[in-house]
């Protein structure tokens, strides 16, 4: 490598190094502004009913400090790796300055410079990518006051309400258990199941009538190759109510819960034997309101997927796209955000500048 050419690169990356380092100390300005702000937001829906809800916005207010502390955290690391870089670059660029002005560069050792500070200028890119910027949104229902109640931090891409939970089985096959039923839900949106939407959405299983944990059949529980729908299958071994809950950042989707009522043959057989023409022309019309109906009120078990424990009633599961049937050993996370690209390096004209000033 010739010498002009190692020094343009280390230039560049030095100009480059103190433009980073400038963004990041802008990014953590903006942070912390940002997060005073939400901050605000929280005491302002607090304010109109502080006598129920005090306790829930200190338990968000902490809540949106955690968030913001890991992006400050990773701001700072970053940038103790910058400056750490450039610290190493002004070292060699002032040997190699010195001999210059000695009129000895012939002496300098280019290939074994370059062998100290190639890892650092081949990894020096312009990184603007801090993660999604949390945000508050508060809650318009307050009878009962929780956490979630009051609001949620939303950290990706999408809302709750762009998410929708539908029955996808006919309810009339439903309508009995037996070992071999299945129950096949959906949950679809308009957007995208992102990564970090897999991150944060959660599902729950539970049959009210006995404690036994609801089996679901992995291999059927996928994600669609569009990333628009992701579908889950549970087995309806137990005649019962069926409940399955649907939550992202703690808050139901569109139509969730949804119960579905289970009965036993027994029960079957001893209502058709009681049933009246009459009676069976109006249950055909009652099937949908009587076999599906949807609770507002959320599940107190619904288990977040990163948990490291599961709730014995409850039967929950990242989405996935392959399997086999049985209950999950435990919950496990999704998949982790990926970064943004970083852009590209400019260049400068060639030059050998006095030791580079570092900011503090």
């Amino acid at each position: 490598m010739e010498l002009d050419i190692f020094v343009e690169r280390l230039q560049n990356t030095l100009v480059l190094n103190d433009q980073k380092l400038e963004d990041i100390d802008c990014k953590k300005k903006e942070l912390t502004k940002s997060s005073h702000e939400v901050q605000e937001k929280i005491s302002a829906v607090c304010a109109e009913v502080q006598a129920r809800v005090g306790a829930a916005a200190e338990a968000l207010k902490g809540k949106t400090v955690v968030e913001f502390s890991k992006l400050e955290k990773k701001l700072s690391s970053t940038r103790e790796e910058v400056r750490g870089g450039s610290l190493v670059l002004c070292t060699e660029l002032e040997k190699m300055t010195e001999l210059v002005g000695r009129g000895d560069e012939d002496k300098f050792d280019v290939d074994e410079c370059w062998g100290r500070v190639k890892e650092i200028i081949s990894t020096c890119q312009v990184d603007e990518s801090t993660g999604k910027m949390p945000s508050f949104y508060h809650s318009k229902t307050l009878a009962k006051i929780k956490t979630s109640d009051l609001g949620y931090l939303c950290v990706a891409e999408f809302l709750p309400d762009q998410f929708q939970l539908v029955l996808t089985s006919t309810v009339s096959s439903l309508m009995v258990a037996s070992d071999m039923n299945k129950a096949i839900c959906t949950v679809t949106t308009s957007q995208q199941f992102t990564e970090m939407i897999q991150a944060n959405i959660k599902f729950s299983i539970k049959n009210k009538a006995c404690k036994e944990t609801v089996p679901y059949c992995k291999e059927e529980c996928k994600l669609s190759e569009d990333k628009k729908s992701f579908q889950i299958c549970f087995m309806v071994q137990r005649p019962g109510v069926y409940m399955l809950t649907v939550l992202l950042y703690d808050q139901h989707v569109n139509d969730s819960p949804l119960v579905l009522r289970v009965a036993s043959k027994e029960e079957m057989v001893n209502e058709e034997k009681n049933t009246t023409p009459e009676d069976e022309e109006q249950s055909t019309t009652e099937l949908v309101t009587t076999g599906v109906t949807r609770q507002q009120e959320p599940e107190k078990d619904c288990l977040v997927l990163v948990s490291p424990t599961v709730t014995k009633t409850t039967t929950t599961s990242p989405i996935t796209q392959s399997g086999s049937s049985q209950p999950p050993p435990s919950a496990v996370p999704l998949r982790r955000p990926v970064s943004a690209p970083s852009k590209p390096t400019p260049t400068n004209p060639i030059s050998i500048p006095p030791p580079a000033t570092l900011l503090p």
